[in-house]
């Protein structure tokens, strides 16, 4: 009897055991099942925000950037201060900006990304950590990391389907851009977010 017991309690770890990895196996094929996600940006990726594809604000020299976008796939539209360059026509993305000082990226910009809102910036990045309220700006990780929204009517609150204009890639924000920032409230009214500002009045919606 003691021996039955024994025996039933070993099948059924041995089968806890197995369902527990294969909820992991499941998990992790879900999670390569797509492999473009919504945001273009997210955490755990090829490099640490604001790093996008191994391009790194302050630190990537311009020529670097460009071979590596080129070894993408991507074309570039013209040079000077700012870089533009086109996806892949075979693929939907983000058209890139590179900004330039001295030979090195300083800012690496996102626009045009099909179908971006809100909701998937969030769910890739988690809750922002600031709002600049008269842009609709929002940031992450300390400003390195802005998105710009599409300002919705004065009524409107803000959703997880309020679209994005541009994500923005820099290094983060200075002291003296902290004027200007304002907590992150959830999906609030726009004014709501105007009148957090010292100086900016907001009369009448």
């Amino acid at each position: 009897m003691k021996h039955h017991l024994m025996t039933k309690r070993i099948i059924v770890s041995m089968a806890t055991a197995c369902g527990c990895l294969a909820l992991i196996v499941l998990a992790i094929g879900m999670g390569h099942a797509d492999p473009t996600q919504p945001s273009p940006v997210g955490r755990g990726a090829f490099c640490e925000l604001p790093c996008w594809r191994g391009i790194h604000p302050g630190e990537t020299l311009i020529a670097q950037a460009n071979r590596i976008l080129m070894a993408q796939g991507y074309t570039a539209e013209n040079s000077g201060v700012y870089i533009h360059y086109r996806p892949p026509g075979d693929m939907p993305g983000c058209t890139v900006r590179l900004q330039q000082h001295e030979a090195f990226v300083t800012e690496t910009r996102l626009s045009g990304c099909p179908d971006l809102d809100l909701g998937d910036v969030l769910a890739a990045l988690g809750g922002p950590d600031q709002l600049t309220p008269n842009l609709l700006t929002v940031g992450f990780e300390g400003g390195a990391v802005r998105v710009q929204l599409d300002a919705p009517d004065c009524g409107e609150s803000l959703s997880p389907h309020t679209a994005v204009q541009y994500v923005s890639l820099s290094q983060p924000n200075g002291p003296a851009a902290a004027a200007n920032l304002a907590r992150w409230q959830g999906f609030a009214l726009s004014w709501r977010y105007w009148r957090a500002l010292p100086n900016f009045v907001v009369l009448a919606c």
